[in-house]
């Protein structure tokens, strides 16, 4: 059974916790081993949210892919990093977000 625990949190410490400012840009980090089925659709659906008006960049990480995902993803224009051999999704995902945040 599961412990349930009520959280009561003083103004104080409510007035502490710092306000993220809103971002202009907003990253979407794609990491891919392997997709070279779905990578171009996927970026397609991403680039069609800027042109409503979200200010998106994709970023693919390709992840040793041994299929054509890295050219494909090439093809649209976007940063894509490539990995020199499959890491593994925890590690491509922070290469993306470090990337991002650089």
């Amino acid at each position: 059974m599961p412990i349930i625990r009520e959280l009561h949190l003083s103004s104080s410490v409510l007035h502490s916790v710092p306000i993220l400012k809103p971002r202009k840009k907003f990253f979407a980090v794609l990491p891919a081993y392997n997709e070279a089925e779905s990578i171009g659709q996927v970026i397609q659906e991403l680039l069609q949210l800027k042109k409503d008006g979200i200010d998106i960049e994709p970023i693919v990480v390709d992840d040793g892919s041994t299929d054509q995902t890295r050219k494909l993803a090439l093809k649209e224009k976007i940063n894509v990093l490539s990995l020199p051999f499959n890491t593994g999704i925890g590690l491509c995902v922070q290469t993306g977000f470090k990337f991002a945040l650089e």
